[in-house]
């Protein structure tokens, strides 16, 4: 049985006939080395059993999170969980991968296998079975939940110190990279006014969101929103607080 993993993505499928496997091995090489979507710069394994026969490595890689992720060979891991991990994993056939993931916050040991992923962190080790992704496991080690924020969420923070809707306006450029909607009060004392910011990437998908509401100001990334949303989304989501003025 032969099997291709993908760093940051986990396996891709186990096949019968090494043919069919090095045809999905290039594949992935191919998508690796493109550039484009979560497959690009990624190491690419192909294993024959527990045996690895073949490597495809992009080092240096960077997410469109800003984190950057290196792949390191085995001797080159110091964390002695992880190495008596991969030890089990030797012995019980699963395939495993160790990385180097930089953020803002630090430089991490990262080991992904088809059950879980360990991230490393001033000689502990943090063990996610419910994720399958070095990215995801990274950050929640950090505080963050990525995509856990949803456009609804951002509804109460739109009210904060609103009473009832008495304006909301909407904004953007020609550029198309931005939407600003205020929300205000019906003019009661004191008057309170909340402006968001949706900024946009190349894509067209929300990147950040900018909120100065009940005088504070807080910034939303693209790693805590669900789902790529759209400005026709942030759009629609705007109606809906015009809608509120009406029917109320």
């Amino acid at each position: 049985m032969y099997t291709v993993i993908v760093s940051n993505i986990g396996t891709i499928g186990d096949y019968d006939t090494l043919q069919e496997a090095e045809s999905k091995f290039d594949a992935y090489v191919t998508l690796s080395k493109i550039g484009s979507g979560r497959k690009a710069g990624q190491s690419v394994y192909l294993f024959d059993g527990d045996k690895l026969i073949e490597e495809h490595h992009n080092k240096n890689v960077v997410s469109r999170y800003g984190m950057r992720i290196e792949t390191i060979d085995l001797d080159d891991v110091k964390p002695i969980d992880m190495l008596e991990q991969a030890s089990v994993c030797q012995r019980e056939g699963i395939k495993y991968t160790f990385h180097k993931a930089e953020t803002d916050q630090g430089t991490y040991t990262v080991m992904l296998t088809d059950v879980c992923v360990g991230v490393c962190a001033n000689g502990d080790t943090t063990w996610y079975e419910d994720l399958d992704t070095i990215e995801p496991a990274v950050y929640r080690l950090e505080g963050i939940e990525m995509h856990s924020v949803e456009l609804d969420t951002i509804t109460d923070i739109a009210m904060q110190d609103i009473g009832d809707i008495g304006q909301v306006s909407v904004e953007s450029n020609t550029r198309k990279n931005f939407i600003v909607v205020r929300v205000c009060d019906d003019y009661d004392t004191p008057y309170a006014s909340n402006e968001l910011r949706f900024e946009f990437g190349g894509h067209k998908t929300l990147t950040h969101i900018q909120i100065y509401a009940a005088k504070q100001h807080r910034s939303i990334r693209e790693i805590e929103l669900r789902g790529c949303y759209s400005p026709k989304d942030v759009l629609k989501w705007a109606s809906n607080l015009v809608n509120n003025i009406y029917i109320g």
